[in-house]
């Protein structure tokens, strides 16, 4: 696959200067020359096959490769991603099961099988492209989310967006994914970009507990615009974060935002007690960053029914302080409880 940026489509780029570098030369984004489309039988097909095969197929294709079910297994492990059921209608995808206990440890791990030079550097198509390989190894061999005309709401926590970009690019490709839901902390310019259509682009953020998500300019937001705007709205607001100035959106461009995204804002407090609640209720110990895609899945429209995946990119190790208060104990006493 070849690759072209949110700022030009001139110019075009091989896959291993998408997996290496942050940025093009031309300071935008990497994004593939041309998508592909699955039919419905494509799809279909994920329920034969096992998590590793359908990982090591969407990776070929995204970055030329002829990677095995093997080579995966030998680079991230035999079950990097487990899904886990939480209540009727919530499975957490789980992309931490690595010796980091984070999803970015996976992407390197699964990147330095391929790429020319290894190394800790990772561009953001390599993030991305890992987490739509990994939501189609997510689907396969789970005929629960592939019967019927079931979509599945996926939400995950605003951070840089690049998780957000991975589900929106899967979706457009196949993958029977419906509302896209970010997750907010207290800081929700996504939000009023959204329900107002403007958003402040010299804000400043609060500092939180998850400070992963407390950008005011979510580094993925140019990479988001261009996939449902093309790269003239990504010019657009680029030159809008470039002055300070407020970055309204075209009437299209918001109108298919709001088709395909949901955006929820979830306080301090809220985030510690999903923590609470949902360890009282289903024993399912998870990270703040977990907790903000429950809150976020809870706060889907009345009447929203179907089912809920939340991208769970942090083991709740991670932020063991947060985790304890939560749930009211001590570091030590929560060591016991992650056994």
């Amino acid at each position: 696959m070849l690759y072209v940026t949110t700022r030009n489509k001139q110019d075009v780029y091989t896959a291993q200067r998408a997996l290496t570098q942050r940025r093009a030369p031309d300071g935008g984004f990497f994004i593939p020359f041309r998508e592909p489309r699955f039919s419905r039988e494509d799809i279909l097909a994920l329920g034969n096959q096992s998590f590793l095969e359908s990982t090591a197929q969407m990776l070929n294709l995204l970055f030329g490769t002829k990677l095995t079910p093997w080579d995966v297994e030998f680079s991230a492990g035999r079950r990097p991603v487990r899904l886990v059921k939480i209540g009727r209608r919530v499975l957490a995808g789980e992309r931490w099961h690595n010796c980091a206990g984070e999803f970015r440890q996976l992407v390197r791990d699964l990147t330095n099988r391929i790429r020319s030079e290894k190394g800790e550097s990772l561009g953001a198509w390599a993030e991305i492209g890992v987490g739509i390989a990994t939501l189609f190894g997510m689907f396969s061999g789970e005929p629960e989310l592939l019967s019927g005309d079931l979509k599945i709401d996926v939400a995950a926590a605003s951070g840089d967006l690049l998780s957000v970009v991975s589900a929106w690019y899967a979706r457009n490709w196949g993958l029977p994914i419906g509302t896209i839901v970010i997750c907010c902390n207290d800081n929700g310019g996504l939000w009023e970009l959204l329900h107002s259509g403007s958003l402040r682009t010299d804000g400043i953020s609060q500092n939180t507990s998850t400070p992963e998500a407390d950008a005011v300019l979510p580094e993925g937001l140019e990479l988001l615009l261009c996939a449902c705007g093309g790269q003239r709205e990504s010019l657009r607001f680029v030159e809008a974060a470039r002055v300070g100035a407020n970055y309204t959106p075209s009437d299209w461009v918001l109108s298919v935002l709001r088709q395909g995204l949901s955006v929820s804002v979830i306080g301090e407090k809220r985030v510690e007690q999903t923590i609470a609640s949902v360890y009282s209720s289903h024993r399912y110990l998870m990270s703040p960053y977990t907790a903000l895609g429950y809150a976020g899945l809870l706060d889907r429209p009345t009447g929203t029914s179907g089912w809920g995946l939340i991208l769970a990119d942090k083991s709740p190790a991670l932020d063991g302080e947060t985790v304890a208060r939560a749930l009211g104990i001590s570091r030590e006493t929560l060591k016991e409880y992650q056994e």
